[in-house]
């Protein structure tokens, strides 16, 4: 049986947990977490190892849960095939937290009857941990789990490092609201810019607004700072250009909230100062950020904000599901009632509802 690893360094590069596979060998790995860049990378990285283009064919299976090949049959077979000319296969079974229990046992009795030759990567988001197939994996399994970062940008900037590009300071932050936490988004621009760039080795905000085809101001980090100062027609013209640059409406209401709930644990704060820091709270060691946030926090005031979580969550949570058709209808209402003044004003009458947005 072998030991069990936890991994639980979500902004570490994907080669960490590559090396720490292809130094133990031969046994069953499981990867987790919603940060598929990294798993991903990471299996790619092991399959290179131990397997060359030669034999790769005759070394290598990869299977997906849910697809008509993918039977515990086939990955019996596959585990119990000798290797050719190298000294392990490498079989890959990708999305198990989508097996079902019949399928989940049956996965968990191969891990537990493992050929010595093999290297069986296991990988999905979340299991649940209730039934006893999951339990079976973890207690036989070296498991590594990926999260994506709350806050994306140092994981952009070691992203970049690690293909031997560096991110001027303006430039993370700027793709980082650009993209929200969709890592795959980032993966997908820093690729570009770095194509982009060469053969400089330095990325500037201005190669940022040039290969994604944004502008400083259109950022959410620039809407939440016009929603925060109550300058709704400027909050929508964001609102508006960032979907317009393919960035989902219930992605960008997904953003509003976190900030929104950042502002909260500032409200929190600010009233209980003796308790848990605010960077503790929020995952954010910026000062600048720190004092933004704290700023924003006082000048609207608590109620206010408790009142804007509230709105943010249910407008997330409309966008989520199937009955809201037009998602961007949903932001515009999040973007005119989280900006508009306390002492209220009717939605009905402003612009862009009368632009014919209801």
């Amino acid at each position: 049986m072998q030991a069990r690893t936890r991994y639980n360094a979500p902004l570490a590069d994907s080669a960490d947990v590559r090396d720490s596979i292809c130094g133990q060998g031969a046994g069953a790995y499981l990867l987790l977490g919603d940060n598929g860049v990294d798993i991903e990378e990471t299996v790619a990285g092991v399959v290179a190892h131990f397997t060359d283009e030669a034999t790769r064919a005759f070394n290598c299976d990869v299977f997906h849960v849910g697809e008509p090949e993918c039977t515990a049959e086939a990955i019996a077979n596959s585990l119990h095939a000798y290797p050719v000319l190298a000294p392990v296969r490498v079989v890959i079974v990708r999305g198990v937290e989508g097996a079902n229990a019949a399928f989940g046992n049956e996965l968990a009795l191969l891990v537990e009857n493992l050929p010595p030759a093999v290297v069986l990567v296991l990988s999905g988001e979340k299991l649940d941990e209730r039934t006893k197939w999951a339990a079976v994996l973890k207690k036989n399994c070296a498991v590594f789990t990926f999260a994506v970062p709350r806050n994306i940008t140092p994981w952009i900037r070691q992203r970049a490092k690690s293909r031997g590009f560096t991110f001027d300071d303006d430039a993370a932050e700027l793709l980082s609201d650009f993209v929200g936490t969709n890592v795959f988004r980032a993966a997908d621009e820093i690729e570009k810019l770095t194509l982009f760039v060469r053969p400089r080795k330095t990325i500037s905000a201005e190669d940022v607004e040039a290969v994604a085809g944004i502008a400083r101001t259109d950022t959410v980090y620039q809407l939440n700072d016009a929603i925060d100062g109550g300058h709704c027609e400027r909050a929508l013209q964001i609102a508006h250009r960032l979907q317009e640059h393919s960035m989902q409406a219930a992605t960008i209401a997904g953003l509003i909230l976190q900030h929104w709930m950042q502002l909260r644990a500032a409200a929190d704060v600010l009233q209980n100062p003796d308790e848990i820091p605010l960077k503790e709270l929020v995952g954010e060691n910026r000062d600048f950020v720190l004092k933004k946030l704290t700023d924003s926090a006082r000048a609207l005031g608590r109620d206010r904000i408790r009142r804007g979580v509230r709105l943010a969550l249910a407008a997330e949570s409309a966008m989520k599901s199937s009955w809201l058709a037009d998602k961007s209808v949903g932001l515009d209402a999040l973007t005119l009632q989280l900006s508009a003044s306390p002492r209220g004003r009717s939605l009905r009458g402003h612009s862009a509802y009368a632009r014919g947005k209801t």
